[in-house]
């Protein structure tokens, strides 16, 4: 049966093949939308526990055998499109994408700020019809930032209070240790700057070195000479 389909779209012009998607693509966005509501109903009415399920997600990850961030995601998206009516009538329209209304969901959730996102909705959700995805997702960051900036002054006052450093010598060198955020980054680069040191961001090379691994919230600098 799929090879027709195959044979079906092989068939079609440049043109063709851009309405077929189209088409599919409007299909998607429908199917995800009424997922959503299903979803939603089953958490609501506690029909997961028909089955045994201890939660809704569990019941979720059964049926579709789907990883627990997709079936996180159908269980915020179904809350999102019961209580912000328009996020839903906007997916099943095909007005935005289903990228779009992930990160309007993922921010519904926050419990700081989500429920100030109906007031916003709108706005939202005409910047992510208009706007590129990557544009959009800044948006919605800065609103949050805007909307929950305790938020982001606590991240920033906890990697404060936990950064740590230390400093061993053993047989094979100097071993510098290294936790925290832009104060350290910058210090680790000084210690880099010195003779016999080199910076060489996660990358191994036969020579003596300095490791600067910076991730999200944790910067770890290995140095040895």
């Amino acid at each position: 049966m799929f090879g027709r389909v195959v044979e079906e779209l092989e068939g079609l012009c440049e043109a063709g093949l851009a309405t077929a998607f189209a088409e599919l693509e409007l299909q998607r966005r429908q199917v995800e939308a009424s997922l959503a509501v299903v979803v939603d109903l089953v958490g609501r009415r506690g029909a997961f526990r028909a089955d045994g399920h201890r939660s809704v997600r569990g019941w979720v990850k059964a049926q579709a055998n789907c990883p627990d961030a997709d079936a996180n995601h159908l269980v915020r998206l179904g809350q999102l499109v019961r209580e912000i009516p328009e996020a839903g009538d906007r997916l099943h329209n095909g007005d935005v994408g289903i990228a779009q209304i992930r990160e309007l969901a993922r921010v519904h959730r926050n419990p700081r700020c989500g429920d100030q996102l109906p007031e916003a909705a709108s706005t939202l959700l005409r910047h992510a019809m208009t706007r590129p995805f990557s544009e959009y997702k800044q948006i919605v960051a800065r609103w949050v930032l805007v909307t929950d900036p305790e938020g982001s002054f606590k991240d920033h006052e906890l990697n404060h209070h936990t950064r740590t450093a230390s400093l061993h010598n053993d047989d094979s060198g100097l071993f510098l240790r290294a936790d925290g955020g832009k104060e350290v980054r910058l210090a680790a680069a000084r210690v880099g700057d010195q003779p016999g040191l080199h910076a060489n961001p996660g990358q191994q090379v036969p020579h003596p070195v300095h490791q600067v691994d910076v991730g999200a919230r944790t910067d770890r600098v290995e140095g040895h000479q």
